[in-house]
C-alpha cells in the first residue's frame, strides 16, 4: 500500500442500501467507554477514524479491506444506523475520507490509482459516488482537503508544489474555484485546519504560526503573546468564527490555548501543575460551536500518561481520564459541535488502530 503525502500527521439509511457494507453494527452509544468501528462483514486490517460531523452522527476515514492476500485501505462513512459503509466501491484500490459535512451527504479524501506516485482529491455524495476532482480542475491535481462546510460546498485544506512538497498553500475550494489564503511566500508551509460551518472563516497555520482568515477582512496573524509571535497551532474555531483553540510553545514548552480578539491568546495550562519541566504538555484540539468549551489532552500522573481535559471559563481544566489506548492528539480525528462525542483510533483487537467514538459527557 502506498502512503499518501497528505498525512504526515447519508441523509438517511436508505441511501446507503445500495453501497456495499463494510459492518452492520447497529447501537445505541450509551457509555462513556469506547464503542469502537470494527468490520463485521469484510474482513479488515486497520481502521481509522479521520474526521466527524458536527452534529456527531457520522464519522469518515479509512478500513483497511483484505483483497489478494493485501490490506487496501478503503474510504467509509460510519453512522449509528448504518454502520461502517465503504464508499469506496471500485473508484480506486486505494482511497481515505478525510472530511464530512453537517449531515454526512458530501464526504471529501483523497484516493490513489496504480501506475500513480500522487493520490488525488475526491468528493463524494450519494448520488454522483467518489469524484476525482482533477477530472474537473486540473488545478486541483495536489489539493488535500481537510475541512468542509456545513453545506459541503466549501473545502478547505492546501496545494502542495508538486516540486516541492515542503511547500503548501493553504486554500479553499468552492464551486471549483480555489481562493489562496497564503501570503505567497517561497518556501511557504500554509495549510487550513479548520472553518466555521458557513465556511466564511478560517483558520490554519503558516510556517508553524496560527492564522485567522475571515471573508472580507482576509488573513491576520494571531501568534502573538505579549509582544513575542510564538510557534503556534490551530486545531478548532467555533460556529461563529470568534474563539480560536489549539496549542502554543511557551518558553520551549506546549500549552493548550483558547484565542479571542480581546484576551489574544490564552494559555490553558495543564492537568499537572508542577512548573520547570518541558515534559509537561497540553493541547487543545476541539472547541464547542459555541465556543465556551475547550477539549483536548494534557499529560497527567506521569510523563507516560495522556488525559482528555475539558475546559471552561468557570471550572478550569478537568480531567476527564486517561485516554482511549493512551493516545496522543493526533489519533484524535474531531469532536461533535456540542462536545458530546469524540472520534478518534486506538490500538485495538491487536491493530495499531481501530476507529472509535466515545461520549464525553
Amino acid at each position: 500500500m502506498k502512503k499518501s503525502y497528505c498525512f504526515l500527521f447519508l441523509t438517511t439509511a436508505v441511501i446507503f442500501t445500495t453501497q456495499p457494507v463494510l459492518g452492520s453494527e447497529v447501537f445505541v452509544l450509551k457509555s462513556s467507554e469506547p464503542h469502537y468501528l470494527t468490520t463485521a462483514v469484510v474482513p479488515s486490517c486497520v481502521t481509522e477514524a479521520r474526521a466527524i460531523s458536527a452534529n456527531g452522527k457520522f464519522v469518515v476515514g479509512s478500513s483497511d479491506v483484505k483483497s489478494d492476500g493485501n490490506c487496501n485501505p478503503h474510504a467509509f462513512v460510519w453512522s449509528e444506523k448504518t454502520g461502517m459503509i465503504d464508499i469506496n466501491k471500485d473508484a480506486a484500490p486505494w482511497s481515505w475520507a478525510t472530511a464530512v459535512n453537517m449531515d454526512g451527504t458530501v464526504i471529501a479524501g483523497m484516493l490513489q490509482r496504480p501506475g500513480r506516485e500522487d493520490p488525488r482529491p475526491f468528493k463524494w455524495t450519494a448520488e454522483t459516488g467518489i469524484v476525482d476532482l482533477t477530472q474537473i480542475n486540473a488545478q486541483l491535481e495536489t489539493f488535500c482537503p481537510a475541512v468542509l462546510s456545513a453545506d459541503g460546498a466549501t473545502m478547505g485544506g492546501r496545494i502542495l508544489n508538486p516540486k516541492n512538497s515542503a511547500e503548501t498553500r493553504a486554500v479553499l475550494v468552492s464551486n471549483d474555484v480555489i481562493t489562496f489564503l497564503g501570503s505567497k511566500q517561497k518556501n511557504e508551509a500554509s495549510r487550513v485546519k479548520a472553518m466555521t460551518p458557513n465556511g466564511e472563516v478560517v483558520v490554519g497555520e503558516i510556517n508553524n504560526h496560527v492564522f485567522r482568515w475571515k471573508k472580507g477582512d482576509g488573513l491576520k496573524d494571531i501568534s502573538i503573546v505579549k509582544g513575542r509571535r510564538l510557534s503556534s497551532y490551530a486545531n478548532g474555531v467555533s460556529d461563529d468564527g470568534s474563539v480560536v483553540v489549539g496549542s502554543v510553545f511557551i518558553d520551549g514548552a506546549e500549552r493548550a490555548y483558547r484565542w479571542t480578539e480581546k484576551e489574544g491568546i490564552k494559555n490553558l495550562g495543564t492537568l499537572i501543575k508542577t512548573k520547570g519541566t518541558y515534559d509537561v504538555y497540553s493541547k487543545a484540539f476541539a472547541v464547542s460551536g459555541d465556543g465556551k468549551i475547550v477539549y483536548g489532552i494534557s499529560s497527567a500522573n506521569s510523563e507516560e500518561e495522556n488525559h482528555l481535559f475539558r475546559w471552561t471559563a468557570d471550572t478550569g481544566m478537568v480531567d476527564l481520564g486517561k485516554t482511549t489506548g493512551n493516545i496522543s492528539e493526533r489519533n484524535i480525528a474531531g469532536v461533535s459541535s456540542d462536545g458530546s462525542i469524540l472520534a478518534g483510533s486506538a490500538p485495538h483487537g491487536g491493530w495499531e488502530k481501530t476507529a472509535f467514538i466515545q461520549k464525553l459527557n
